[in-house]
Formats: C-alpha cells, structure tokens, sequence
C-alpha cells in the first residue's frame, strides 16, 4: 500500500485486489477525524465477479459507508476524470 500526503487531504492506493480491505482501518479513522481521503484499489477483472473467487467481496458494500464518492474504472477514458471527481467529493464532504 502507498500513501501520500498533499496540501488538503491523503491519497492511498492498493495496488492488488485482494488488499483493499486494509485500508478500511485508515479509511474509517479519516473518517472519524474529518480528513479527506482519496482511496484507491484494485478490483477483481468482471469475469470473476460473483462466482465466489478467493476473497472476492463487495467493495461497494465494504466502503459504503467510509466514502462518499466510489466508482469503478472500466475503460484508459475514464482516468482523467474520475480522480478528479473523487479528490472534489472528498474535499467538499470532509
């Protein structure tokens, strides 16, 4: 896991799917102290979704209720923005 400090809030990246539930712990004490997180993680691919895969888990369900903002990158397009999006909803929702 990696993380990083900046001005006005911390980033954090897992980069293997089977870890993103450690970052719950730091995710939920943001939480509890006001800070603004942006997390980021990696996923399962789609097609081994729901077939019961060796730590498979719902991350929507896991982070619901640590993050304000969740969504999943399916395509190179989606990069620019969608950081962009979390790093705003974090900063606003703090």
């Amino acid at each position: 896991m990696r993380s990083r400090r900046f001005p006005e809030a911390w980033a954090c990246a897992r980069e293997r799917w089977g870890g993103a539930l450690h970052l719950l712990n730091g995710l939920y004490e943001a939480k509890h102290e006001g800070g603004a997180v942006v997390a980021i993680t990696g996923q399962l691919p789609y097609a081994e979704r729901g077939v019961d895969f060796f730590q498979s888990v719902s991350l929507e369900r896991v982070f619901g209720d640590v993050c304000a903002y969740q969504a999943a990158i399916g395509s190179a397009e989606q990069v620019p923005r969608l950081p962009q999006i979390a790093l705003q909803t974090a900063l606003a929702r703090r």
